[in-house]
């Protein structure tokens, strides 16, 4: 199966999966899954950079912030996290604007909706495998 039907459910909406198969054409033959090696970094880095934005969030550091939103941003657009982007631009442009009112209600919005991401990444791995 692929990542096209993987993690379908709740998580419908939370990866586009388009975006994933979009890079089956940097698959080299013979070599490990391109899409698995990208799932994995994300699985693994996104964390921390949440709980960055978490800190910021907690500590009023619109700065910081920023910078942690921005990150776990571009990485979520760039594995098909739309959603969860859009939410974290959103967190990136209060830090910008150190308008940290609304932050509180965005972030956990932003937790909800990186669970969903993971749940469906773990998916797909499942389904990669």
């Amino acid at each position: 199966m692929t990542t096209q039907t993987a993690g379908r459910g709740s998580e419908l909406t939370a990866i586009d999966w388009n975006v994933l198969d979009a890079l089956k054409v940097l698959q080299k033959p013979g070599k490990p899954d391109v899409r698995e090696k990208l799932i994995n970094s994300y699985l693994s880095s996104s964390p921390s950079l949440l709980e960055r934005a978490k800190t910021a969030v907690t500590e009023a550091d619109g700065p910081a912030l920023m910078r942690a939103a921005h990150s776990i941003k571009s990485s979520s657009v760039a594995i098909g996290a739309i959603f969860f982007g859009k939410t974290c631009f959103e967190l990136e442009l209060l830090g910008r604007l150190n308008n940290l009112d609304d932050s509180h209600a965005v972030l956990e919005r932003a937790e909800r909706e990186f669970n969903a991401v993971c749940t469906a990444l773990c998916g797909a791995l499942k389904q990669m495998s």
